[in-house]
C-alpha cells in the first residue's frame, strides 16, 4: 500500500480538527485553566523577574549580535565564564522565544516568569490534545485525569511558576516534546523531526530515549507480512524526513557552541561559575563521573523532603519522582493488564 503523500495528511489532521471542534475548543479551555492556575501559584512574581533571568539577557545579547551577555548582570551564579566572557549554560531556545517581545520590552521590565507561566500552560494544552490523538479511546474523564495529574502532580506546575535559567529551560523543551508527539500519532516525520529538534534546543536530555521511544515507533507501525528488505525500504523515506529538520537543529546547536568554545561538542559545563560545594565536587570528579550515580539515582527515584520538627520541607537537592509523582506507578500497574494498555500508554506519554 503507498505511503498517504503530504497533502492527504494534511487534510486528515484539518478533518480530524474539523471533526473533533470540541478538541480544540477544550484545548482552548485547558490553555486558560492552566494559565490561571499557574498564575496564581506564581502570585505577585508574575510581573517580576526570577532570581536568574538569564535568557532575559541572552535574548538582548542576540539582538545585538553577539552570544555572550552584555555586562553588567543581575547575577553571574550557574554562568559560564569563558575568555572573560560571561554565557548561558543552557541551550538557546528560550532566549530565541523571548527575542520578538524583548524589541518592545527593556531586559529589566521582561517578566521572564509570566513568560514561563504562558509557555507552561501551552504545554498542558498540548498534553491534553496529545493525549486525545494518540489514544482517543480514552475517556473524557481519563483524559481529564491525567492532564490534571501532568499539570499538577508533576513537576511542570513547580518549575512553570518559578521561572529562572534552569526551570524556563525545561519548560520550553517540554512544549515542543508534546509537537513531537503529535507528529508521531498523525504520521507525519517532519513535524515529529521539528518537534524534537527545537526541544533540544532547550534541553538535550529528553533526545536519547526520545530517539529510542521513535525508533520503537516507526518498526511497529509496520506491516509484520513485510519482508525485512521491504521493512527497510519503507523506514527510509519517514527517516529522512525525520531526520532533515532533526540534523538542522543539531547542526544549529553544534555552532552555537563551537562559536562560544570552540568546540561543536562542547557545551560549556567545565566553565559555570558554582557554589562552592558544587564546585569543589566537580573539580575533584569531573561534570560526569559515576561516582555521582547512586547518589543521583536515590534523588530522582525516592528521596525523601527534610522533616524537622514534624514539619516537612523541599529538600534543596531535590526529591524522588515516586513520592513527588505517586501517579506514574499507574504505568506500572497497567503493564499487568491488558485492559488498560491504552491508559499504561497514555500515562507515558504525559510522563
Amino acid at each position: 500500500m503507498p505511503r498517504p503523500c503530504l497533502r492527504y495528511k494534511m487534510r486528515q489532521i484539518l478533518a480530524f480538527l474539523r471533526h473533533n471542534i470540541t478538541h480544540i475548543v477544550r484545548t482552548g479551555i485547558v490553555f486558560l485553566l492552566g494559565f490561571g492556575v499557574y498564575a496564581w501559584m506564581a502570585g505577585d512574581f508574575l510581573r517580576e523577574q526570577s532570581i536568574a533571568p538569564h535568557f532575559v539577557y541572552l535574548a538582548q545579547a542576540f539582538l545585538r549580535g553577539q552570544m555572550h551577555l552584555i555586562e553588567p548582570v543581575i547575577s553571574s551564579y550557574d554562568l559560564l565564564e569563558y575568555h572573560d566572557r560571561l554565557y548561558v549554560a543552557h541551550q538557546p531556545l528560550p532566549a530565541l522565544l523571548m527575542m520578538p517581545f524583548l524589541k518592545f520590552i527593556t531586559p529589566i521590565n521582561f517578566p521572564d516568569v509570566l513568560f514561563t507561566v504562558l509557555l507552561g500552560a501551552m504545554s498542558v494544552a498540548l498534553c491534553d490534545l496529545t493525549l486525545a490523538v494518540m489514544v482517543p479511546a480514552l475517556s473524557s474523564v481519563r483524559r481529564a485525569i491525567l492532564t490534571v495529574f501532568f499539570a499538577l502532580g508533576t513537576m511542570h506546575g513547580y518549575m512553570s511558576a518559578l521561572g529562572t535559567v534552569w526551570f524556563t529551560a525545561q519548560i520550553a523543551a517540554t512544549l515542543f516534546l508534546w509537537v513531537f508527539l503529535l507528529g508521531m500519532a498523525w504520521r507525519l516525520p517532519w513535524l515529529a523531526g521539528i518537534g524534537l529538534g527545537v526541544a533540544m534546543l532547550g534541553r538535550a536530555s529528553p533526545i536519547p530515549g526520545a530517539l529510542v521511544l521513535y525508533a520503537g515507533w516507526l518498526i511497529l507501525d509496520l506491516d509484520s507480512g513485510l519482508s525485512l528488505q521491504e521493512k527497510i525500504r519503507k523506514l527510509i523515506f519517514p527517516v529522512i524526513q525525520f531526520g532533515i529538520p532533526f540534523g538542522i537543529c543539531l547542526l544549529f546547536l553544534g555552532w552555537y557552541n563551537a562559536e562560544r568554545f570552540d568546540s561543536p561538542l562542547d557545551f560549556g559545563y567545565d566553565y559555570i561559575i558554582d557554589i562552592d560545594a558544587i564546585a569543589q565536587r566537580r573539580l575533584e570528579h569531573g561534570t560526569f563521573n559515576p561516582v555521582f550515580l547512586d547518589e543521583n539515582l536515590y534523588t530522582a527515584t525516592i528521596r525523601p523532603p527534610i522533616i524537622d520538627n514534624g514539619k516537612l520541607t523541599p529538600d534543596p537537592w531535590g526529591m524522588g519522582l515516586l513520592l513527588t509523582s505517586p501517579v506514574l506507578l499507574y504505568a506500572f500497574a497497567a503493564e499487568f493488564d491488558r485492559r488498560r494498555d491504552s491508559h499504561a500508554c497514555a500515562c507515558a506519554a504525559v510522563s
